[in-house]
């Protein structure tokens, strides 16, 4: 509207300017003052002043949207990062892969804590599930075993080292995350999956690819050189998902991090997805978050969150034949009833 408002009053002005040199020129020529040339020149260059003007307008209020586009876009990329690190912080050292939270206690919002002294144990080696309801805390681990947040009392040690001490980027470098949403760039498949270690080679590439069970790729336009499009429009989900196992297996991390890698699948895409996992969480420590129940039945261990607080940790047979939350998130689950609703059921 202010830009209407602008335009409006701009031509009202130029016209009424146009309209009074006009005017002025033909009072002179008949009074005999000046010829008509004069005012054929008059009236012209009017008219040019009159289109020049209007564009100048118009570039002007273009040029201010931009330094407010500017403006908003620096206020997003120049906020300080929430996370620093340390000034004598150490690079991360590879080991087996523990991970480890001690009278952890953290809340988005430091008055309402999310998780409050929190302790969960996982061994090097060990695949764990995570379920539980919505807010209880699920999404809070694995970013905090990231250290994409400082937690606000206890430590998170990866590797019986303090993530507080560590710089973020080798401790990020140690660990592959498989999201649901995998995000691709307008690049080649050959790239986006390089991505997850930028220095490896072409046949590094391909075996990642190949234990990924990425086999599509050879039936692409272009193979490993076909442009996936932007977010990896070119792409089914499935093969997306696939691209991004196979970006993992070749970043080689000791702890892999699964959020819900194949929630938005269908079945005969999750069973290749899944296939694909299998080798990538072979001898590595798997944080595996979860509201699909069945993808957890190779896992060695289940922990369910109620709260921020464990309410159940075991493997699942035997959390199943114990008869408590599990049991009843399994049994209803089976019928077509979701994680939380189950849980829902279960408080009720």
């Amino acid at each position: 509207m202010f830009t209407e408002k602008a335009r409006v009053i701009h031509d009202v002005m130029l016209w009424t300017m146009a309209g009074s040199m006009l005017v002025w020129a033909l009072l002179l020529w008949k009074a005999g003052q000046v010829t008509a040339g004069d005012v054929v020149v008059v009236s012209t260059l009017v008219f040019r002043i009159l289109h020049g003007s209007r564009d100048l307008a118009v570039a002007l209020v273009e040029i201010e949207q931009h330094v407010n586009y500017l403006g908003q876009t620096l206020k997003v990329v120049g906020v300080a990062h929430e996370v620093v690190d340390a000034e004598d912080a150490k690079p991360f050292r590879r080991e087996a892969g523990t991970v480890r939270f001690e009278n952890v206690t953290f809340g988005y919002d430091p008055a309402k804590p999310v998780l409050r002294d929190f302790d969960l144990d996982i061994p090097a080696g060990q695949k764990v599930g995570v379920v539980g309801p919505s807010g209880a805390g699920k999404s809070t681990i694995i970013h905090l075993t990231q250290r994409l947040h400082d937690i606000q009392a206890g430590r998170v040690l990866i590797d019986g080292q303090d993530a507080r001490t560590l710089t973020q980027e080798s401790l990020r470098f140690a660990i592959a995350v498989v999201p649901q949403e995998i995000s691709l760039f307008h690049r080649t498949v050959m790239e986006n999956i390089r991505f997850g270690r930028p220095e490896a080679s072409d046949e590094e590439v391909k075996a990642a690819a190949a234990a990924a069970h990425c086999h599509f790729i050879d039936d692409l336009p272009d193979g490993y050189g076909t442009i996936v499009g932007d977010r990896g429009a070119k792409l089914s989900g499935g093969q997306r998902q696939r691209v991004g196992i196979a970006r993992a297996i070749l970043k080689d991390a000791p702890i892999v991090i699964l959020d819900e890698a194949t929630s938005a699948l269908d079945t005969e895409s999750e069973l290749e997805v899944q296939r694909a996992l299998d080798k990538l969480t072979q001898g590595r420590t798997v944080i595996a978050v979860a509201h699909r129940l069945s993808t957890l039945t190779s896992f060695d261990r289940i922990v369910v969150l109620m709260g921020g607080k464990v309410a159940e940790d075991g493997p699942i047979e035997e959390l199943i034949q114990k008869g408590g939350i599990f049991a009843r998130m399994w049994k209803l689950q089976i019928r077509g009833i979701s994680v939380d609703v189950a849980l829902e059921q279960q408080g009720s």
